[in-house]
């Protein structure tokens, strides 16, 4: 997005070339040098936050249409809802009041020509950048694109107000990238802190389902329920491979490659192992044993990344049963406490995902009942 803006503030550069081809320095001159304040405002902060951004697995949205992306920017802009009743009203007033701004700029001769040029690219290049990365990586939010607003803003103004232009477009040549910078920054911060606390929520809720059912395993031998006991104990297995996909920030892939994909993580070389002896034990009391070893290293690596509290780390008994659990409720409350986001407080809580409670590929790979889900959210 940043650089789809700063091909705007390039385009606005060559074209006032004309109007200050003798200025000291020259527009040229001043947009090379805005390029060396913003590699020095940007350059710290995205070394900071480029272990984030690479590993985000995204809002799993998918591949969106331009037009969805518009909607839902559009929707946010005018009447703060995407969802609400009115949002394809509030679209279309919007849509209608960006072109009559944009034609009332073009009438007022080449500086007006050269205003609109640039509004219409500062707001059309971000968007067009955001809908491409979307086929790339599911990572579209329409809190992203808050970096346009100021662009709808001014195109919608322009029949309100009387401006000389000419003033205008010599004042834009050399400052307009400054405050577009603080509003990328502003708005990646707020997308990456949004996402954190969705990746939060998601950790609770997985937590909870280990806790749910880690002594089941035990209790089913204990009836005489081998296959049962060994079915729990897969599904624990699983539960736990999918919580380090979690921590380590990773896409938790299709489960052809669910295994494959987890051998890649950073835990793998010593979580793996266990995991393969869970599957193997031949009695219940071995299968414990190894989940014990694995509730243990999966509580170590939730206090390393120090996002909350540490939790404890060691097996006790699931109450008076004879059964080593893992403390997973406290893990997961003090995740859900780590949430600061108040979107992200008002889902339900230890629900996850949809993939973390859905188990189907005819509803995970479609999006009319994935559009149905949504009424567990609310």
């Amino acid at each position: 997005m940043l650089a789809a803006l700063n091909v705007a503030v390039l385009i606005w550069h060559l074209l006032a070339w004309r109007d200050a081809a003798f200025a000291k320095p020259p527009p040229l001159v001043r947009w090379l040098a805005l390029q060396a304040v913003i590699l020095a405002l940007t350059l710290p902060w995205l070394i900071l936050v480029r272990g984030t951004t690479n590993t985000y697995p995204g809002t799993g949205r998918g591949q969106l249409s331009l037009g969805t992306v518009y909607f839902e920017e559009m929707a946010l802009f005018t009447i703060g809802d995407i969802n609400s009743p009115w949002a394809m009203t509030a679209v279309v007033v919007g849509s209608l009041a960006l072109v009559l701004g944009l034609v009332v700029l073009m009438r007022k001769g080449r500086h007006g020509r050269l205003c609109a040029l640039l509004l219409a690219c500062g707001f059309v290049l971000p968007l067009l950048t955001v809908w491409a990365l979307t086929w790339v990586k599911p990572i579209f939010h329409p809190r992203y694109l808050i970096v346009i607003w100021p662009m709808a803003v001014a195109l919608m103004c322009a029949p309100l107000i009387n401006l000389n232009l000419r003033r205008l477009t010599k004042a834009w040549t050399g400052i307009l990238g400054l405050p577009t910078l603080g509003l990328v920054m502003l708005a990646i911060y707020g997308g990456v802190q949004y996402q954190q606390n969705l990746s939060y929520q998601y950790q609770s809720s997985q937590w909870m389902r280990i806790g749910q059912e880690a002594p089941f395993a035990g209790r089913s031998a204990q009836v005489g329920d081998e296959l049962g006991s060994r079915i729990v104990a897969t599904r624990l297995v699983r539960n736990i491979m999918w919580l380090c996909f979690l921590l380590e920030k990773q896409h938790v892939p299709y489960i052809k490659w669910f295994g494959t994909a987890f051998e890649q993580l950073k835990i793998a070389p010593w979580l793996s192992p266990i995991l393969l002896g869970t599957l193997s034990a031949a009695n219940w009391s071995e299968r414990e044993r190894q989940l014990c070893t694995a509730y243990e290293i999966i509580a170590q690596a939730h206090n390393a990344l120090n996002i909350t509290q540490p939790g404890p780390t060691q097996v006790s008994n699931f109450h008076d049963r004879p059964f080593k659990v893992i403390q997973a409720e406290a893990f997961a409350n003090l995740t859900r406490a780590a949430i600061t986001d108040p979107e992200v407080l008002a889902l339900p809580p230890h629900i996850g995902a949809s993939d973390q409670f859905v188990d189907s590929t005819d509803v995970l790979s479609d999006p009319i009942y994935i559009d149905r889900l949504k009424a567990i959210f609310v």
